[in-house]
């Protein structure tokens, strides 16, 4: 069944948004570690400017990251919502088949090779052969195509789901080891433990939301593989 499909994306969705849930737990503490490190830029003077810059963009990022994680699970619902009905409609679909094959095989015709319920051609290879079977296969012909209209739509959000994912890598390769660096050479300046304490933690946060965006690419690259074959599959049959 073409449900199959649908199910193998749902799955990557599934898995990126499981990943990227580890991201929240984090939001929390580069807050207070950006709070902390502006109680003690005040406390340090015109020593400490510089790192209270520094982690006040930490706790931007930080924002950034969490709606993109919003969005993410948004996304997330709505692949459930179309899975669903992608899975509702291959199964109506199959009934109607299956109802058109024993009615041609009551009268001895011969039978109908349906091939992919996606592949436009091969439907309309067909009509003539499903001609006397005519409302049966009307019913059939308009699930098939909102199959194919809720096929196309779930392709629409897995690139979507994928511009978000290099957006979050953007992010977390980036901005936030770039922020820890200056971090930490601030702080080695200051050469307070306190503040030295700040900018490891800083780092051990940098790593943490690195090792979740690999996670999720590798989760998108294969969900966006499945997405674009289908979508080649689509544009074949069209």
């Amino acid at each position: 069944m073409a449900s199959e499909r649908a199910v193998q994306l749902w799955r990557g969705a599934f898995q990126i948004n499981r990943v990227f849930l580890k991201l929240r737990p984090i939001y929390p503490i580069a807050q207070r570690l950006a709070l902390n490190a502006e109680v003690s830029s005040v406390r340090l003077g015109h020593r400490g400017r510089a790192l209270n810059i520094v982690m006040r963009e930490v706790g931007k990022v930080t924002d950034v990251l969490a709606e993109l994680v919003d969005e993410v699970e948004k996304i997330f619902k709505e692949l459930v919502r179309l899975v669903a009905r992608w899975i509702r409609l291959d199964s109506q679909l199959f009934i109607y088949q299956n109802t058109i094959d024993a009615c041609r095989a009551s009268r001895q015709d011969t039978p109908i090779r349906w091939g992919d319920p996606l592949d436009r051609r091969c439907w309309k290879a067909n009509a003539q052969a499903a001609g006397c079977d005519a409302v049966i296969w009307a019913a059939a012909c308009t699930t098939r195509e909102e199959l194919a209209s809720t096929a196309e739509e779930v392709i629409a959000l897995s690139v979507v789901l994928d511009r978000i994912v290099s957006q979050v890598s953007q992010v977390a390769n980036h901005q936030t080891r770039y922020l820890a660096t200056v971090a930490n050479v601030e702080t080695r300046r200051i050469g307070e433990p306190e503040v030295i304490s700040l900018s490891e933690r800083l780092r051990e946060l940098s790593d943490q939301i690195s090792a979740i965006d690999h996670a999720a690419r590798q989760s998108v690259d294969h969900m966006v593989h499945t997405g674009r074959a289908l979508s080649l599959a689509l544009k074949r049959a069209a």
